[in-house]
């Protein structure tokens, strides 16, 4: 085996003075100052590398070995890697890379180039070995195929095992759950810093460190965060960049530039250059391009979705707003009175009657995150697969914190244990029982589950601390159905004859009214489709009312048949 420290400290002697390692300060343009939202975390992390290296003596006094592996993990876009460089120029301390390819032996070679790598990391020592998107190539062992594979965690493993005095080494990841263990044991990646989906005050935060280097009129700051939420780092320096273009192309728009032909003469004015700027209008239609990487990935961000949007359902309402709103808008009055851990809520009743809806509708009241899904689609053949679903999932709740995570038909998932008729449910039910149970602390990460089979779910889920509100959604009444079909018409065009009380609407769910008006509006074009201001008129609703329920009976009919 080759003996990487002698190798380093004849490095190290050669090149100590020849001032590479000035050279690599001044090309990190980095820096902690352009990153906003993360105050815990820049301390935490200076704290891991500077104690180690200035004050060796108290360690060694004590007798411990100081840790000299961190892992930064975070979503996507939230900034590791600026994180990182950040830290290497607070503390002044050169920053050496490493990628998969520089562990990977070449043809008949017998090193690698981590080797003459981590030699000018000692060479500039005290310094920075950095390995970025750990995850991607070091991922447990025994779900590796490929040979190479292997010995490349093999090799970061031994390399880790062979870091000399003076190099802290740093790595990312995005999903650490998926690191080979053997990486984060004590004496390797054993710190760890999480970066988070930013608050609502560390967007502010961002957006205007990021907007302090442009040009731009006076923007509200307020306003734009509000309508940033799901939003990273990646995601808020995007939206900067696009209104930037965006601006650039408004005013050669209106100089007449854009259009032309491309070699035609040019004879209009432009906007001159100290006039340029960004304006609100720029910024707002940014963000309808540039979309969260949340929603990139599969996830949902705060829906816009109203309690207001949302007829009857009033004493449901009410009891959603303790259970999940409050605490979540005012977690430090729960936390007097003893209540810290959030509390789950199970919505059961039939189809249509709203409960996807409500759960929307609390994520955008309580400004949470909202991460939804279907429990089919967590169930995976292979085995293992549909538990790791489960903890990516929690783990990407907590990241995004605060959020609410709403498993639609949660029956699927956390049938009754031990009755045989589900291989999946056993193992499904105990790693969700794991999570919720928050064996790592949950944090600000919200709990609502939907069925319309609330007999068969595992009593295990009910009990105190899990899904403690169990909350019936009943079918509206009459005169909910009334409030929920005015709602609906007072977002459409209307004319005067419409009168919602006068509708036989007694039998329907909130999602069949949503269909009424669906139909009203599509007989109406039907019959005016040359008409330059349709209006829905109540002989359109009453036409849709018996289309809808004409379509529910035959519905009825068909499910009865088999029984008959």
């Amino acid at each position: 085996m080759v003996d990487y420290n002698k190798r380093l400290r004849e490095s190290y002697m050669q090149n100590r003075e020849t001032g590479e390692r000035e050279k690599m300060l001044s090309q990190n343009k980095h820096s902690f100052e352009h990153l906003g939202g993360i105050a815990s975390q820049k301390k935490e992390i200076v704290d891991c590398i500077k104690l180690p290296l200035e004050f060796a003596k108290y360690y060694e006094f004590l007798g411990v070995v100081s840790s000299t592996g961190i892992l930064v993990h975070g979503p996507g876009g939230s900034g590791k890697t600026s994180f990182v460089f950040g830290a290497g120029k607070e503390c002044s301390l050169p920053v050496v890379s490493f990628t998969r390819s520089d562990f990977v032996l070449r043809g008949s070679a017998v090193e690698d180039n981590a080797t003459a790598l981590l030699q000018k990391a000692a060479a500039v020592s005290p310094s920075i070995a950095f390995i970025d998107g750990i995850d991607s190539f070091c991922r447990k062992r025994d779900s590796l195929d490929n040979e190479t594979d292997k010995r490349v965690v093999t090799r970061v493993i031994d390399f880790i095992d062979n870091l000399p005095k003076g190099v802290i080494l740093i790595a990312t990841a995005t999903t650490p759950d998926d690191i080979d263990p053997s990486l984060r044991r004590s004496g390797r990646l054993d710190k760890e810093v999480k970066l988070f989906v930013p608050t609502e005050p560390d967007r502010q935060e961002i957006l205007q460190k990021l907007f302090r280097e442009v040009k731009h009129a006076d923007l509200d700051f307020l306003t734009m965060t509000k309508n940033t939420p799901g939003y990273v780092g990646a995601d808020l320096k995007a939206l900067v960049t696009e209104s930037g273009h965006i601006a650039v192309k408004r005013a050669l728009t209106a100089a007449g530039k854009i259009g032309r032909e491309l070699n035609a003469p040019y004879s209009g004015v432009l906007v001159p250059l100290e006039l340029m700027q960004i304006t609100t209008s720029d910024v707002e239609e940014a963000l309808r391009k540039i979309q969260p990487s949340a929603r990139k990935e599969g996830f949902i961000v705060i829906p816009d979705t109203n309690f207001e949007d949302i007829g009857a359902l009033h004493e449901v309402k009410s009891i959603l707003e303790m259970a999940i709103i409050n605490p979540s808008l005012f977690p430090e009055r729960f936390a007097r009175v003893g209540i810290k851990k959030p509390a789950g809520v199970l919505l059961y009743g039939p189809p249509g009657t709203g409960k996807t809806m409500l759960a929307r509708a609390i994520a955008s009241r309580s400004h949470c995150n909202f991460i939804s899904v279907k429990g089919p689609e967590i169930i995976n053949m292979y085995y293992g697969e549909s538990e790791r679903s489960i903890r990516n999932l929690f783990a990407r709740a907590r990241a995004s914190q605060p959020c609410v995570i709403f498993f639609d038909e949660i029956d699927s998932i956390c049938g009754r244990r031990g009755n045989g008729t589900n291989r999946y449910s056993d193992t499904l039910v105990n790693q969700l029982l794991v999570e919720m149970d928050g064996l790592e602390e949950r944090g600000a990460v919200y709990l609502i589950g939907a069925t319309n089979r609330l007999d068969i779910i595992d009593r295990a889920l009910l009990r105190p601390g899990r899904f403690d509100n169990v909350i019936e959604v009943k079918p509206p009444t009459n005169e909910g159905l009334v409030e929920i079909l005015a709602k609906k018409l007072a977002k459409v065009c209307v004319d005067v004859t419409v009168n919602p009380q006068d509708l036989p609407l007694q039998g329907l769910t909130g999602a069949e009214v949503d269909l009424l008006v669906r139909e009203a509006g599509s007989i109406c074009l039907r019959e005016g489709m040359t008409q330059p201001n349709p209006s829905i008129s109540q002989t359109h609703l009453i036409q849709a009312l018996a289309l809808v329920l004409a379509k529910k009976e035959s519905l009825v009919g068909s499910t009865a048949a088999p029984e008959q």
